[in-house]
């Protein structure tokens, strides 16, 4: 599999970019137009581009193929990076979201169980985590391969003899 260059590009943009999209404070650029998502995609074709001879139309297939691929790797990178952070305690907006339900609950607004769980971390992790884990491949999958679909546009040879 690690000679198909589809797969090789979109393990380089996939993997840098669902890193970078993992970290705290770094991953709110994807909050501006999803912009580390549609990175990693345009990265992708660019590696993947790179190592093939200009066809004489641009590879707007190939470019989605490589999207949806770079988008299934950046999305698993995410979650599994992402979760490691979390459990080092490097995710500073989760305290933050306890600090907000305690000072719902001492208000007197009453939270479901499930709802305390979750921020503090209790019970419902593997489920979290699953959530996590598709909504993150679906988000990089649509960004990703729109990213790819516009690095096409960019990175492909044009043929300065058309004929």
């Amino acid at each position: 599999m690690m000679d198909n260059p589809k797969f090789k590009s979109a393990l380089m943009g996939g993997g840098v970019f669902g890193a970078i999209a993992a970290l705290p404070y770094v991953g709110m650029l994807n909050s501006v137009c999803c912009a580390l998502y549609i990175g990693g995609g345009v990265l992708a074709v660019y590696f993947y581009l790179k190592e093939h001879v200009p066809l004489p139309k641009a590879p707007y297939a190939d470019g989605a193929v490589v999207g949806v691929l770079t988008g299934v790797i950046g999305g698993v990178v995410t979650t599994f990076v992402g979760a490691i952070f979390m459990a080092l305690g490097l995710v500073p907006f989760v305290s933050e979201a306890a600090e907000v339900l305690a000072q719902l609950e001492q208000a007197g607004v009453e939270l479901p169980d499930f709802v305390r769980d979750i921020a503090t971390g209790e019970g419902a992790g593997a489920v979290l985590l699953g959530v996590q884990l598709v909504m993150n491949v679906i988000m990089f999958e649509i960004f990703g391969t729109l990213g790819a679909l516009v690095g096409v546009a960019i990175f492909h040879k044009k043929d300065a003899n058309p004929g």
